[in-house]
């Protein structure tokens, strides 16, 4: 087996473990194999790429259509399209704020999106078409809005409940999607967000109950 590739080992060990064969010799070496790598590469000398904040996709800058950062990978790419066609955001920074002042404009943006994407941007369809400013007068319904208020885009959100079936949940100690996290509630959530992960539940729950009946 010394003479096997990494990958063909983790391959021998799953056919012994199949077979029902002894594999603690393979699960062993694999740990200290894997130890050696980590080793390793904690050792070697690393320079910073600076590629690595860029979205994916053509004519990629720093400067993505959201100015309060878009990073890199697969979702940075569709949130910067949502940016660029009809989620527009006017992130912009005043002389007040701590980076170099820089107004927000429709010109950049469109600008930016049409070499990107080959797409304008279209800050009024949400509101032409789906009347996300008269939720209630469109027949919205079951819509769940929760913030955290120590995220900054709360304060573009519906912080009060709308109707009985639009509502608002408010965690006082809560960042930017640590409501929406996939291992809460934890330990090391705050008991607001704690509580927010059983009304949550309460709330969709019963909800899907009432359109089963």
């Amino acid at each position: 087996d010394s003479v096997l590739s990494p990958t063909d080992k983790v391959a021998a060990f799953y056919a012994r473990l199949m077979a029902g064969d002894d594999y603690q010799e393979d699960v062993k070496e694999i740990r200290i194999e894997q130890h050696e790598k980590r080793k390793k590469k904690q050792e070697e000398p690393t320079c910073f790429d600076m590629r690595t904040p860029l979205p994916p996709g053509p004519n990629s800058t720093v400067s993505c259509s959201d100015w309060s950062g878009c990073g890199p990978g697969l979702d940075s790419f569709m949130w910067e399209f949502q940016e660029c066609s009809h989620l527009v955001v006017q992130t912009g920074f005043s002389d007040k704020s701590m980076f170099p002042p820089r107004p927000f404009t429709m010109k950049w943006l469109t600008e930016h999106c049409q070499s990107k994407f080959e797409v304008s941007p279209q800050p009024y369809l949400l509101v032409e078409k789906w009347g996300y400013d008269d939720l209630v007068g469109k027949g919205a319904s079951y819509i769940l809005f929760t913030n955290g208020l120590n995220d900054m885009w709360s304060a573009g959100s519906h912080l009060n409940d709308i109707s009985d079936t639009i509502v608002a949940l408010n965690f006082p100690n809560g960042a930017h999607h640590s409501d929406l996290s996939h291992q809460g509630p934890t330990d090391a959530d705050t008991d607001d967000l704690k509580q927010g992960f059983v009304d949550i539940t309460n709330i969709l729950s019963g909800w899907l109950e009432n359109m089963q009946h």
